[in-house]
């Protein structure tokens, strides 16, 4: 099933997915307001998307529990209102990126031209001076994370989103 490949996925990238979960975000003033509104209201759905979009975007900084905590707070979200597009790009980039993390971590790529990523010495952002190329090699476990990973963000494109960029 989808999700046992998900746990062997998930074991396998290890430190990314699994490990200690960084104590930045969870200390974050921002979040403890959210998750006191979530504890007052556990069908918030607005705090429960925010806190999943949190989580995710926090995996890619720090490692740990994110994914699977943005995946908690997503199904619930779609459990409550499952017409909104945020969950179902939530898990459809989770989904996304495990598979690609996974292929990595198994050898399954070849890269062709490396990339070149600059900071910003002013402003601290990163910027990709030179786009890298390369190939993955997708296999039977894979292709079905995949699916569900393009199911999901399908079928956010259903729906209106609840957090806007310009918001």
């Amino acid at each position: 099933t989808l999700n046992q490949i998900l746990e062997q996925v998930q074991k396998s990238k290890g430190n990314m997915t699994l490990s200690k979960y960084s104590s930045v975000l969870e200390n974050n003033p921002i979040l403890e307001d959210v998750n006191k509104a979530i504890k007052k209201d556990p069908y918030n759905v607005k705090a429960l998307t925010f806190r999943g979009i949190q989580h995710l975007t926090s995996v890619k900084f720090f490692g740990g529990e994110g994914y699977n905590k943005a995946l908690r707070d997503f199904r619930k979200v779609i459990s409550i209102k499952s017409d909104l597009a945020d969950p179902y790009f939530g898990i459809g980039t989770i989904y996304l990126e495990l598979a690609i993390f996974d292929l990595i971590d198994r050898g399954r790529y070849k890269v062709h031209k490396k990339g070149k990523m600059l900071v910003n010495k002013n402003s601290g952002l990163p910027s990709v001076e030179q786009i890298p190329i390369f190939e993955l090699f997708i296999d039977e476990r894979i292709k079905e994370v995949l699916k569900a990973a393009l199911h999901n963000l399908q079928k956010g494109l259903e729906f209106e989103q609840l957090y806007h960029y310009a918001d």
